[in-house]
């Protein structure tokens, strides 16, 4: 499976909670201690808020926001798509 199509899964599952809600993905860099960086991500919700907190790793916050911006402009393109024939 490819790794991206993980992350819309992600996106995807618990989304009564998440599509209703805002997502917030935030990205924060630690310095290393003896040169060891741990890295860690948690996700917090607040009311009709999903924070997604990724510490110490670019790679996997790169590719959230890459999901999460497909899936908004999927949903973007339904809605226009719906608009246009007039289903509501």
């Amino acid at each position: 499976m490819d790794i991206l199509q993980t992350f819309e899964i992600f996106l995807r599952a618990p989304l009564s909670i998440l599509r209703e809600g805002f997502i917030q993905i935030m990205h924060i860099e630690t310095p290393s201690v003896s040169g060891v960086s741990n890295s860690s991500i948690g996700v917090d919700f607040v009311k009709n808020k999903t924070q997604v907190t990724v510490v110490n790793n670019k790679k996997v916050y790169t590719l959230l926001k890459m999901a999460t911006y497909k899936a908004n402009q999927k949903m973007l393109a339904q809605q226009k798509s719906q608009k246009l024939i007039g289903v509501k």
